[in-house]
């Protein structure tokens, strides 16, 4: 791929894998935004990682839909994902199949979810989010 618009359908190889994909951003240095979609998550690749693809490609459901748990809505996501994303995915990795209630919709499509297990060894591990902090204190005052 040489050039590539905003909204596009690609195909995108990521960690030696090729992936349904849409570009979200154009970047400098031959570098782009891609959403993967059946993933539901985003990753920055080079142009030279990516296939044309028809929008036929995009026809077929989606494998993924991008959730948010239901005590993390009012958090800023970019810092949400420094702080958790790592060790979050660790924790998820461990179920091979989950329950998720879902609550609602946030910006973008994304679902609102409550994860009961996860949230179980979150707590268990006294992992708290930073809006579970700051509605302790404000409790304590």
């Amino acid at each position: 791929v040489t050039t590539v618009q905003a909204g596009e359908p690609v195909l995108a190889c990521d960690d030696d894998t090729w992936y349904r994909g849409k570009v979200t951003q154009v970047m400098a240095d031959d570098m782009v935004q891609v959403e993967l979609v059946d993933l539901a998550s985003t990753v920055i690749l080079s142009k030279t990682q990516l296939r044309k693809a028809s929008s036929d490609v995009m026809k077929e459901e989606v494998v993924a839909v991008s959730c948010c748990l239901d005590t993390w809505v009012e958090e800023d996501r970019k810092v949400a994902v420094e702080k958790w994303g790592d060790k979050m995915a660790g924790m998820v990795e461990e179920f091979s199949e989950v329950q998720v209630e879902v609550v609602g919709r946030v910006e973008a499509g994304q679902y609102r979810i409550k994860f009961p297990e996860l949230e179980k060894k979150m707590n268990a591990g006294r992992l708290k989010s930073r809006a579970e902090m700051l509605k302790e204190k404000l409790r304590k005052k």
